[in-house]
């Protein structure tokens, strides 16, 4: 689905905050007209496979999610884990213009979770 975004003030003018936005299967795309981009979603990371790492625990996991658009050139991103029970963190994402490769996470003791759920904003352009 694809919608221009505007704001209206008190006065009635209209005034486009992003040319367009896009929503599918892999998350929203958010257009502007000065060619910044801005996709943001959720996705699973699942058989986890956890070993020592140091004085912690690390999942390396290749993932291919795809954004909801290309970027022009990489972008910059956020990637959160969304599962409380895992109390992990982030530490390596890689990433491309088209998708997020893999992701490594890492966690202060052992656990037998094999799967969790994360939130990604990536920024960048489109044009």
């Amino acid at each position: 689905m694809s919608k221009a975004i505007q704001f209206k003030d008190n006065g009635e003018n209209v005034y486009p905050i992003a040319l367009e936005r896009i929503e599918n299967s892999n998350g929203t795309a958010l257009k502007f007209a000065d060619g910044t981009l801005i996709c943001y979603g959720t996705f699973n990371i699942t058989d986890l496979s956890w070993s020592g790492w140091g004085q912690d625990y690390a999942a390396d996991k290749y993932c291919h999610k795809l954004f909801p658009i290309s970027f022009k050139d990489t972008p910059v991103i956020s990637v959160t884990t969304s599962d409380n029970a895992l109390n992990c963190w982030v530490g390596r994402i890689r990433i491309t213009s088209t998708e997020i490769a893999s992701v490594c996470l890492i966690r202060p003791t052992s656990t037998t979770i094999t799967s969790c759920s994360a939130r990604f904003i990536a920024v960048g352009r489109w044009r």
